[in-house]
C-alpha cells in the first residue's frame, strides 16, 4: 500500500511544491543493474519540511547594522576631513564662544543619539518580532514532541487508587 503524501508546500515563489518521493525498497532481482536511485527520481530520504529559520531574522539585522554605520560613519568622515583639509574654517566662531567645530561636533553626537533610537526602533519592528514569532513556533513545536513522547511512554509507576494491589497506608483491602 502507498504511503499517504503529505499536502504541498507552498513557497513564496510560485505554486505549491510536493515534497520528493521516498524511496521503496525493490524487490530482490528486480532493479536493473546500474539503475540508480537519484537517477530514477527517488530520494533515498525525504527530508523534513523546512522549519522556519532565522535567516530573515539575521538578513533584517544586518541591514538595519549597516545603515546604522554609515549614517554615523559618513557624518563622523565628514568632520574629519573638514578638520584636516580647511585650516581654520572649523575655528571660526558661530555664536559667542562656540565654534564651527564644535557645533558640528554637536550635530554628530545629534545624529548619534537619534540614529540609536531609530535603530532600537526599527530592530524591535523588524527583528524582535520576527524573533519571537520563531521562538512561540519552536515552543509549540518542542510542547508537541513532548507531548507525542508522554503518550507513547508508559507510566513509570501506578496512581495510587487504580487498580493497584497494595494501598499506600499498608492497610488490607
Amino acid at each position: 500500500m502507498p504511503a499517504m503524501q503529505p499536502p504541498p508546500r507552498r513557497t513564496a515563489a510560485g505554486p505549491p511544491r510536493r515534497p520528493p518521493r521516498r524511496a521503496q525498497a525493490p524487490a530482490p532481482g528486480t532493479q536493473a543493474p546500474g539503475l540508480h536511485l537519484r537517477a530514477a527520481g527517488l530520494h533515498p530520504q525525504a527530508p523534513e519540511p523546512a522549519a522556519p529559520s532565522l535567516a530573515p531574522v539575521r538578513t533584517a539585522a544586518r541591514r538595519l547594522n549597516r545603515r546604522f554605520a554609515a549614517a554615523n560613519a559618513a557624518c563622523f568622515a565628514v568632520t574629519v576631513l573638514l578638520a584636516c583639509t580647511s585650516g581654520d574654517l572649523l575655528a571660526t566662531e558661530v555664536a559667542g564662544r562656540v565654534n564651527l567645530g564644535m557645533a558640528l561636533g554637536l550635530l554628530q553626537g545629534a545624529l548619534l543619539l537619534w540614529t540609536a533610537a531609530r535603530f532600537d526602533r526599527r530592530s524591535e519592528h523588524l527583528c524582535d518580532r520576527r524573533a519571537d514569532a520563531l521562538r512561540a513556533h519552536w515552543e509549540a513545536q518542542a510542547g508537541a514532541e513532548a507531548d507525542a513522547e508522554a503518550r507513547t511512554q508508559a507510566p513509570s509507576r501506578p496512581r495510587a487508587g487504580h487498580g493497584h494491589r497494595y494501598r499506600s497506608h499498608g492497610a488490607a483491602r
